[in-house]
């Protein structure tokens, strides 16, 4: 038998004092905690679980409902979410689970051993969601899980109504950052949970701003238009501008319906909707209809 050499994929560190840029020089004082390096015991704490070894786990995946996100990110591409039941049956089965967890990941998809399936369109030197939306092997224009949403890959732009969350904000991507940016990678920032599977769910484009905040026990709705009118009955269920409603509740932009987004969530058990604010965040417990 005869050994191919060695072939680095990527590369990610496994140390639990991360590495990144942003965390080193002390700028990311909210993921520090009572016995951090830098100590901030007004912080997540989560310097203190990545101390204990607990970074997350490609099991998981979180909803990203905001403006999307940037799949291209370094510190993001690994840990978008992959629909493993729209990637076409002429590719799956040439497919390899290169770390053996179960599902394809864009840590598979960027192993050499899948590169004949892959190909950088974007020229970045990896391979992210962009490749994939703008491969016609990929993105068939087949609805492979019969689900309505055609060639919803890596989720959904419900503002645009297509198949392409891409994040022309960047508030989603500094949210997803947050969540799950990759951690001991040398740059950047490192998010809390290093491995996790981020679910781009699009809701809002770059002119129009939504910020909640909590108010004894009740979610006040402002809206804030960046450039020109928000359009009529927009959010659902309808609101107005300051408006108060009697329980926390998430409202949505139209697209294909009033519950569209909500019932896209749905079927996909052991998803939590997290939405977060310019100021202040609401806690990730939203969840979605079984």
């Amino acid at each position: 038998m005869t050994l191919s050499p060695l072939v680095e994929d990527w590369k990610l560190s496994v140390a639990t004092a991360p590495n990144d840029t942003f965390f080193a020089n002390g700028s990311l004082w909210g993921m520090y905690g009572d016995t951090s390096g830098t100590a901030n015991p007004f912080g997540s704490q989560a310097a203190n679980a990545w101390a204990q070894g607990h970074t997350g786990s490609m099991a998981n995946v979180v909803g990203v409902i905001d403006t999307g996100l940037d799949y291209t990110h370094p510190d993001l591409y690994l840990n978008i979410w992959l629909n493993q039941r729209e990637i076409p049956t002429s590719l799956r089965a040439g497919l390899s689970d290169m770390d053996a967890d179960g599902p394809i990941t864009f840590r598979d998809l960027n192993a050499s051993a899948n590169a004949a399936h892959v190909r950088d369109v974007n020229g970045n030197g990896r391979i992210d969601a962009g490749d994939l939306l703008n491969d016609a092997r990929w993105e068939n224009g087949v609805d492979e899980d019969g689900n309505g949403f055609l060639d919803d890959l890596i989720g959904w732009d419900f503002a645009n109504k297509d198949n392409d969350p891409y994040d022309d904000n960047n508030h989603g991507s500094h949210v997803g950052g947050t969540i799950g940016a990759l951690g001991g990678n040398g740059i950047g920032v490192a998010g809390v949970n290093w491995n996790i599977q981020m679910l781009p769910l699009k809701f809002l484009s770059a002119p129009v701003l939504v910020g909640h905040r909590m108010r004894s026990g009740r979610l006040i709705i402002l809206l804030m238009p960046r450039s020109g009118p928000i359009p009529p009955s927009v959010f659902w269920p309808p609101i107005t501008p300051g408006a108060e409603v009697s329980s926390p509740k998430l409202c949505l932009m139209r697209s294909q319906g009033p519950r569209s987004r909500i019932s896209y969530l749905s079927p996909r058990r052991g998803i939590t909707a997290a939405i977060t604010t310019p100021r202040r965040a609401i806690r990730p417990d939203i969840q979605p209809r079984r």
